[in-house]
């Protein structure tokens, strides 16, 4: 994986998703579902992170105009 940042939005989370479990199994060899669970397990951390984000943002929006 590259060192670079990297922004999430839903449409980045997929390929960010694949990525991460792409590199968690190099080497193993594991079964289809095992990824598939792998995957989604890294998809929903990262759906939660993203919604963390987007409600901090509009948490601070309006503490910035009251």
């Amino acid at each position: 994986m590259k060192n670079t940042p990297i922004i999430l939005t839903p449409e980045s989370v997929e390929a960010l998703v694949t990525s991460i479990a792409e590199e968690l199994l190099k080497g193993h060899n594991t079964y289809k579902s095992e990824t598939a669970a792998l995957r989604k397990k890294i998809k929903i951390g990262m759906l939660r992170t993203l919604s963390y984000q987007e409600l901090s943002k509009k948490q601070h929006k309006l503490t910035t105009i009251a």
